[in-house]
C-alpha cells in the first residue's frame, strides 16, 4: 500500500500540485488602509506562511500564535548563527551546548528538540539521524529576509515533525539592489570571523552568494570550534508565469564537545558536514502553486574520547590513551570503546502545494514524499560487515492533505478544515485532522492612525513525530529501542491579538513617526501519547529510549511589541516583551527524564533597540529562564536546574550613507553561570567587535 501511494503522490507532484507561497508584501491585502489612490507609507511586516495551509496571511489573521521577524531585527541581533537569535522569542527553548550556535537544540512550547520542524523557502528540512543537527544551516542569519516561529503543532498540513511548533526561514530576494559586502570580527576567547556576500543579476536572472568562516579557541577546556558556511541562490523568471529558484549550500563544523552528551566522559569531540540542494517553482495565477525537489546529505563523526596529539591516541592494542602532561593526568579510555561513531544520512524528495481561491472559499491540496536513509557503524541493522559504515536503515514517508477555508463576505470570520494523511513504510498510515478559525471584533481609525480589530483565534489538531534513527538503534552509554512507536499529540489553543498602526498618506495629513504597537496572548494544551524520551530508571546506570504512556503539556503566553520607522528621531526604536509559562506531567515520574519533562517552567524575554546621540544604536536582549527537571552530574548525582538571567548588549553605528557599519557586542553581560543541558556550563562574559563594508555598483 505504501509503495502504491508513494507512486501516486510522485505522479501528482510532477503534474504541479505544489506548496507554500511567499508573496511580496505589497501583494497582501491591507484592509485597514484607505483605497491606494495616493502614496501610502507604513512599516513593513513579514507575511506569515506557516500558520495555515492556504498560504501567506498577515500576522493578525493567523489562526495560530506566531512571531515573525524581518531581516533588520534578525541582523540587529549580531549573531553568526540562527539559534541565539531565536533565544528571546516567546515559547521558544534553545538548549545550547556549544558557543554561538555550534550545537543547539530547538524546542517550542515544551516540546523536545525532535518535535520542531524547520522549513526553508517552504521546503521542510529534516534530520532523520537526530534533530541535534537540525540547525546545521549553510547560511548565516544575514542571508535571511524573514524568520517566522509558529507555536503549536501543524502536522496535518505541515507534515511529520511539526509536532509542537515550527520555524520558517525565507531567504533574501532583492534583485533591484546588487551589492558586495565584506565583514570582519574579532573578540574574546580567540574569536575570529570573516564573511563575504554578493548579489548581482538582471531582472530575469538574479543570483546571491555568501561564504563565512568562524573560529574560537573556546571559553574553557575543549570548547574550541571551527565553522565554515557557503550558499548560492539563483532566481530566474521566465517568459511563462512563475519563478524558479535553485539553492546549493554547505556547512562544515568541528568542535570540542566538553560533556555534551555525558558528564561521565567529558572529553568529547564532534565534526559534522552538511550539503543541501533544492529547486522550487512558484506560480501566481488562479491556482497559486509551488513545486520543489530537494536533497540533504549530512555527515557526523562523534568521538567520545577526543583524538589528537594533545588528546587520546590509539595504542598498539587498540586502546585509546592520553599521555600525561603538565596539569593533565594520564588517562585510558574504557575497554569497550572501539573508536568514533560515524554516520551518513540522506533526505531527498518532492514536495508541493496548490491553492484555488473561489468566491469566499479556498481549496488547498498538498503532498510531500521523501526518502530517509542512514549508513553508520552504530545505527541500523547490519548490511555489509566488510564496510566501515556496516549498518544502515531506510524508510519512505508521504504526507498529504486537503484543506478548505470558509470565510464570510467581509472576511471578519474564517474557518479552515484540514484532513492530513501520514503514510510511512515502517510505521503505517495515520489520519491527522485539524480545525482552526479566527474572528475579528471591531476596529477604529483616527487621523493618521488605524486600530486593527481585536482578533480571536483558535485551533485544534493532531500531530505526529517518528522516532529518529538514534532513538531506534543507538548503543553505547545509552540504548535505543527498535520497537519504538511514533509520538502522537492532540492539542488545542485559544488566543487573542490586537494591533495599532500609524500610517502616512496625503488624505490623513502625514502622521509621523510611523509606528506599530501590538499585543497578543494565548493558552494551550497538548496531550501526548507514546511520547519518546531518554529516561534513567532508579536502579539503572544507563539511559534508554522509551515511549511514555501519556503526557500533558499546557501553558500560557503573553507578548507585546512596539516598532517605529528607521528614519524617525524617536529614541525608542523597537521593543518586544513576552512571558511564557509551561507545565509538563506524566502518569509516572519514577525516572529521570532527559527531554520530555525538562521544560522551561517560566520564561520572560526582552528585546529593545534605542537610538543614542550621534546616531549610535543600542540593542539589548535579556531572558530570564527557570527550567523544570533535573540532570545528572559527573558523580552521578541528581541536580535541579537553577534559574538564571542572561543579558546581551550591542552598540553599532553606520557611516558613509550606511555603506560602512561598525559594532561591538557583549554577550552574557553580567557573567551569569548557567547550564541549558546536563553539566555543560555556558560561556561567561564574551565580547566581540567588527566592521562591515557594503559596496553598491553604480
Amino acid at each position: 500500500m505504501i509503495r502504491t501511494l508513494s507512486a501516486l503522490v510522485f505522479c501528482t507532484l510532477s503534474l504541479g500540485f505544489t506548496g507554500q507561497i511567499t508573496l511580496p508584501l505589497d501583494s497582501l491585502s491591507s484592509r485597514i488602509l484607505p483605497p491606494p489612490s495616493f502614496a501610502i507609507h507604513y512599516l513593513p511586516e513579514a507575511p506569515v506562511v506557516g500558520a495555515a495551509p492556504h498560504g501567506p496571511t498577515s500576522a493578525l489573521d493567523a489562526p495560530h500564535a506566531v512571531t515573525a521577524l524581518l531581516a533588520g531585527e534578525i541582523q540587529q541581533a549580531g549573531t553568526p548563527a540562527l539559534a541565539p537569535a531565536l533565544e528571546t522569542l516567546p515559547g521558544v527553548d534553545i538548549r545550547t551546548r556549544g558557543p554561538l550556535g555550534v550545537q543547539a537544540d530547538l524546542g517550542i512550547r515544551g516540546g523536545t528538540f525532535e518535535q520542531a520542524a524547520l522549513y526553508v523557502d517552504g521546503i521542510r528540512w529534516s534530520a532523520p539521524q537526530t534533530a541535534h543537527h537540525l540547525l546545521n544551516l549553510p547560511f548565516d542569519p544575514t542571508f535571511l529576509s524573514s524568520v517566522e516561529v509558529v507555536r503549536g503543532g501543524t502536522s496535518a498540513f505541515g507534515g511529520v515533525g511539526a509536532f509542537a511548533g515550527s520555524v520558517h526561514l525565507a531567504l533574501a530576494h532583492d534583485p533591484l539592489n546588487p551589492f558586495v559586502q565584506a565583514s570582519l570580527e574579532g573578540g574574546a576567547y580567540g574569536w575570529k570571523r570573516a564573511a563575504l556576500a554578493a548579489s548581482w543579476g538582471t531582472s530575469a536572472l538574479h543570483q546571491r552568494a555568501s561564504v563565512s568562516h568562524s573560529r574560537t579557541d573556546g571559553y574553557s577546556e575543549n570548547t574550541d570550534a571551527l565553522v565554515t558556511r557557503a550558499t548560492w541562490i539563483g532566481d530566474w523568471t521566465g517568459r511563462v508565469d512563475g519563478r524558479w529558484r535553485a539553492l546549493v549550500g554547505m556547512e562544515e563544523k568541528s568542535f570540542g564537545a566538553q560533556s555534551f552528551y555525558s558528564a561521565a566522559y567529558p572529553h568529547q569531540f564532534e565534526a559534522t558536514g552538511s550539503t543541501v540542494g533544492q529547486v522550487t517553482w512558484r506560480r501566481f495565477r488562479k491556482w497559486n502553486s509551488l513545486a520543489g525537489a530537494y536533497a540533504r546529505l549530512h555527515r557526523d563523526r562523534f568521538e567520545l574520547y577526543r583524538i589528537g596529539p594533545a588528546w587520546y591516541q590509539a595504542g598498539a592494542d587498540g586502546r585509546y590513551v592520553r599521555a600525561g602532561m603538565a596539569g593533565v593526568p594520564a588517562d585510558t579510555a574504557a575497554a569497550w570503546y572501539a573508536g568514533p561513531n560515524r554516520h551518513r544520512s540522506l533526505t531527498a524528495g518532492l514536495t508541493g502545494r496548490t491553492s484555488l481561491h473561489h468566491h469566499r472559499h479556498r481549496l488547498t491540496l498538498g503532498a510531500d514524499a521523501r526518502f530517509e536513509a542512514v549508513r553508520s557503524n552504530v545505527l541500523g541493522v547490519l548490511v555489509d560487515s566488510t564496510a566501515v559504515l556496516s549498518k544502515g536503515a531506510e524508510r519512505f514517508n508521504v504526507d498529504a492533505f486537503v484543506s478548505e477555508r470558509l470565510a464570510t463576505a467581509s472576511d471578519n470570520a474564517a474557518m479552515t478544515v484540514t484532513l492530513g494523511l501520514n503514510a510511512n513504510s515502517r510505521f503505517g498510515v495515520r489520519l491527522l485532522p485539524a480545525l482552526n478559525g479566527r474572528l475579528r471584533l471591531g476596529s477604529g481609525r483616527s487621523r493618521g492612525e488605524n486600530w486593527e480589530p481585536w482578533t480571536v483565534f483558535a485551533s485544534a489538531g493532531r500531530s505526529i513525530r517518528h522516532p529518529s534513527y538514534t532513538d531506534l538503534y543507538y548503543q553505547g552509554g545509552a540504548r535505543g529501542r527498535a520497537d519504538l512507536q511514533p509520538e502522537l499529540a492532540d492539542q488545542v489553543e485559544l488566543g487573542v491579538r490586537w494591533q495599532q498602526r500609524k500610517v502616512w498618506h496625503p488624505q490623513l495629513g502625514g502622521a509621523a513617526p510611523l509606528h506599530r504597537l501590538g499585543a497578543d496572548a494565548a493558552i494551550w494544551l497538548r496531550r501526548g501519547t507514546d511520547l519518546i524520551d531518554w529516561i534513567l530508571q532508579p536502579e539503572s546506570a544507563e539511559f534508554e529510549a522509551a515511549n511514555l504512556t501519556e503526557t500533558l503539556h499546557r501553558g500560557v503566553e503573553v507578548a507585546g511589541f512596539f516598532q517605529t520607522e528607521g528614519m524617525s528621531t524617536q529614541r525608542l526604536r523597537h521593543l518586544r516583551v513576552s512571558f511564557t509559562a509551561t507545565d509538563a506531567s506524566t502518569e509516572s515520574v519514577e525516572f529521570t527524564s532527559s527531554y520530555a519533562l525538562d521544560v522551561i517552567g517560566n520564561k520572560a524575554d526582552l528585546v529593545t533597540t534605542w537610538l543614542l546621540p550621534k546616531q549610535v544604536l543600542l540593542e539589548v536582549r535579556a531572558t530570564r529562564q527557570d527550567r523544570l527537571g533535573t540532570y545528572r552530574d559527573a558523580a552521578g548525582g541528581e541536580v535541579e536546574y537553577a534559574p538564571f538571567t542572561w543579558v546581551g548588549a550591542g552598540l553599532s553605528r553606520g557611516f558613509l550613507a550606511g555603506r560602512l557599519r561598525i559594532f561591538t557586542r557583549v554577550d552574557n553581560l553580567f557573567d551569569a553561570e548557567f547550564v541549558d543541558f546536563g553539566s555543560v556550563v555556558q560561556p561567561g562574559r564574551w565580547w566581540r567587535a567588527g566592521v562591515t563594508w557594503k559596496a553598491k555598483p553604480e
